[in-house]
């Protein structure tokens, strides 16, 4: 199991190799370093440390236009792994000199106080500050299939190494002595200055099955390791060496400090948030008074562009905050660089409130910063429950900012996608790229009305005998998903009063009680279950699986309801503005980029989602078209059915609240019900009951 997560690592390049910062005669000026893996197959970023040298912006290649892989930063000087062998540059810039050639390619690097260990195929060189070898250890036998994880140099000019299940130890002559390790497996790992040795390390159990993650400060003497802490939210952070008990944590998108002696962690810098593209970055060196220099591959990896990264907000310069629930995706990520390069007075930071931890951590976190009168001025609303900052007023109407804008107009967008984001008449958010959810019909004709109810259902199966509602189907899921669709029948969000007790939920979960269902077993080994008279289907475009699965003969309704529902709108991506903050006209300015005819083509072509304006929409249904119709299994008309569908919806998925742990308990009870355990009604009553103590208990 190690050999094969190791193997995996490998692959994806989520690598960090680490250094530490030297030995005693350091000043405080010396800096630690983290660093981000290069985006090649063969190349892996390397430690940086700046020493005292003035951190300049400037540029760095290498003689002939030589490709630059692996990047090191010591005492001032920027060691370079280039296809002919190691080169060294000032960091102030220029072209770099030659310091020693290598038979191969060089795989790592792990500065020292005495030189520079290079990891060059099968072979470990020791190399002085002049270029001259100090020692060479023969490294065939450490690895499996050249597979390593980790290297760090050691105070004493010695290299500890981790590949696979073992770590070694090579002291400055090239001798080399493995350790076995206990319970586990590094990520990554550092030497401090101190001596001590810290790595993001996995504890699995006799079987190499992952139980946990942390960070763990290893013993070198008896290969056991002591958790330090899990620290969700940086479940595949690497580390790398710091300064006396520093440890710098990197998790992709942020860098955090860890305080070994006090056992505490800071947040440092947000790559994002400086302008950092983490595709492109060779290493990052940190300085004792928490300034940051960053070195980038430039010019398709012949040169490294080297500048300093403002961490500290500048004088003058107003921050905005964006706050989203897990991350951006690279269009996000675009538009953000984009605004920031675009002004100089002002900057937009990103703040992922799952670095809290897990979502209910993530939600209660926000939550408190809007007591506090600390709200974001732009949210991600896509995976939140924002019900509650409508009701207190807290998200801006954006429809004055529309009608006002000189290049965009309410026509120019799909009315019933904005009548979805509306309340009471407000544009509280907006969608940019979303999906239509719903059930394909397994036959045309079946239905007259694309919001049917249960009892439409009814009707339908008695003339279609030997067919089932769904197929076979998890029950309790299928229960959700009903109640989800119709989740205002059952729920009165504004009074806290719910019906799970009324005879139309008593109806339903007979209904769903009396489906077949699923053999999950059977389902792992390929069964795909059997098609019923509706299946649940998404629309990210004109055409979908079920076209092909059903021949062309098909139509779309919505989940039977208590009074029917339509196909509903499911955001891929929503967004809206907090009506406190002050910058109002900046984060439209922001949120309209993500409504521009470019990027919403974009957002089609890269998420599978439908686009808000309609001649984005329209350009896609001419491309599928032109696609689909060649086939003769999908015709001129379902493509048609389909877009009057999508053009249908005027309903938004909306998360309310408190309806995820509501929907716990529904399918917790239903269970028992579907079990056998309680009746109907039995069943019914508990889920009224607990439900009404929830909500009067969190209202």
């Amino acid at each position: 199991m190690r050999r094969l997560l190791t193997a995996g690592l490998a692959l994806v390049m989520v690598f960090l190799l680490c250094s530490c910062s030297g030995g005693s005669s350091q000043t405080t000026e010396d800096v630690s370093q983290v660093f981000q893996a290069d985006d090649t197959a063969d190349d892996i970023s390397q430690p940086a440390a700046a020493g005292n040298a003035e951190i300049i912006e400037g540029q760095i290649t290498l003689p002939d236009g030589d490709s630059i892989g692996s990047v090191a930063v010591w005492n001032g000087t920027v060691y370079i792994a280039g296809g002919h062998g190691l080169y060294a540059a000032p960091l102030t810039g220029g072209t770099a000199s030659p310091l020693c050639e290598t038979s191969g390619s060089i795989d790592a690097l792990a500065p020292t106080d005495d030189g520079i260990w290079l990891m060059s195929d099968e072979e470990l060189i020791h190399i002085g500050a002049d270029g001259a070898e100090l020692a060479h250890a023969d490294t065939a036998g450490f690895f499996e299939d050249g597979v390593y994880v980790s290297i760090a140099g050691a105070p004493d000019g010695a290299v500890i190494i981790y590949s696979g299940e073992d770590l070694y130890t090579v002291d400055r002559s090239g001798a080399a002595d493995a350790i076995a390790l206990e319970d586990g497996y590094f990520r990554s790992l550092a030497m401090l200055d101190s001596g001590d040795v810290v790595g993001y390390f996995c504890e699995t159990d006799a079987l190499g099955t992952i139980t946990g993650e942390c960070l763990a400060q290893f013993d070198l003497s008896s290969g056991r390791h002591e958790s330090l802490g899990s620290y969700e939210g940086h479940s595949w952070t690497t580390v790398a060496g710091g300064n006396a008990s520093m440890v710098w944590i990197d998790n992709g998108s942020s860098v955090s400090a860890y305080d070994l002696a006090s056992q505490s962690i800071t947040k440092t810098v947000s790559w994002l948030n400086v302008g950092i593209d983490t595709d492109s970055l060779a290493t990052v060196a940190f300085g004792a008074d928490d300034s940051v220099m960053a070195l980038e591959y430039a010019d398709n990896h012949t040169a490294l562009y080297v500048h300093p990264v403002q961490t500290a907000q500048e004088a003058g310069t107003s921050v905005l905050t964006f706050a989203v629930f897990g991350g951006l995706n690279a269009i996000q990520t675009d538009a953000v660089t984009a605004f920031n390069s675009a002004h100089d007075d002002m900057r937009l930071e990103v703040k992922d409130y799952m670095e809290y931890g897990h979502i209910s951590a993530a939600i209660e976190q926000f939550n408190y910063d809007v007591l506090a009168g600390d709200i974001p001025d732009i949210i991600d609303l896509t995976e939140f429950s924002y019900d509650t900052l409508a009701e207190k007023g807290l998200l801006l109407d954006l429809y004055p900012y529309l009608d006002a804008d000189p290049e965009l107009s309410r026509s120019d967008f799909l009315s019933n996608v904005l009548t979805a984001s509306e309340t009471d008449g407000a544009l509280l958010s907006v969608i940019p790229c979303y999906f239509v959810s719903g059930t394909a019909v397994a036959e045309r004709g079946v239905f007259d009305k694309e919001a049917i109810t249960l009892a439409d259902l009814k009707q339908a199966l008695s003339e279609h005998p030997g067919m089932t509602a769904f197929g076979r189907a998890v029950r309790s899921e299928l229960l959700t998903e009903l109640v989800t669709a119709d989740a205002e029948q059952y729920i009165d969000f504004d009074t806290g009063r719910c019906s799970f007790d009324s005879a139309a939920f008593l109806e339903l979960l007979e209904f769903v009680g009396q489906q077949p269902e699923l053999d999950i077993e059977a389902l792992d080994m390929g069964y795909e279950g059997e098609p019923g008279l509706l299946r649940m289907c998404s629309l990210e475009g004109f055409v979908s699986e079920f076209d092909y699965d059903m021949g062309g003969n098909r139509s779309y309704v919505g989940l039977p309801g208590v009074n029917g529902t339509k196909p509903l709108i499911c955001p891929v991506m929503e967004f809206g503005i907090s009506s406190e903050t002050k910058a109002p006209e900046a984060c439209w300015e922001f949120l309209r980029e993500l409504l521009t005819y470019d990027i919403q083509t974009r957002m089609t072509n890269e998420y599978w989602g439908l686009p808000l304006r309609t001649d984005c929409l329209n350009n896609y249904e001419a491309y599928t078209q032109a696609l689909a119709l060649s086939d003769g299994i999908i015709s001129e008309e379902n493509i048609s059915e389909a877009k009057a569908v999508i053009l249908s919806a005027n309903k938004a998925e909306r998360r309310f609240s408190m309806l995820s742990e509501v929907l716990e308990i529904v399918q917790e009870e239903a269970e028992a019900y579907f079990g056998g355990e309680k009746t109907a009604e039995t069943a019914a009553s508990s889920i009224q009951s607990r439900v009404s103590l929830y909500i009067a208990e969190h209202q």
